[in-house]
């Protein structure tokens, strides 16, 4: 929680860009903002996230490519 933005992005950031950048999947970027929240739900959720994506996903993923940036993860933040 009082952990800077990029700290937390690095933590949670699953996936890496052939270039080295840093992405969150969906299963991610849900557990980020839900750290202390365990259910198994996140265990095998990603297939089904791509699949059925929930409205706050779409406004997050801004350009639509099915990962989150640090770009976006910020923003989202900052509008939080």
């Amino acid at each position: 929680f009082f952990s800077p933005p990029e700290k937390s992005f690095e933590i949670f950031a699953g996936e890496k860009t052939e270039e080295g950048e840093m992405r969150m999947s969906y299963k991610d970027f849900l557990h980020a903002m839900t750290p202390y929240c365990y259910t198994p739900f996140f265990e095998d959720s990603e297939e089904y996230l791509k699949e059925h994506k929930p409205a706050i996903l779409e406004k997050v993923d801004a350009d639509g490519d099915g990962t989150i940036s640090f770009t976006e993860y910020f923003f989202f933040l900052v509008l939080l």
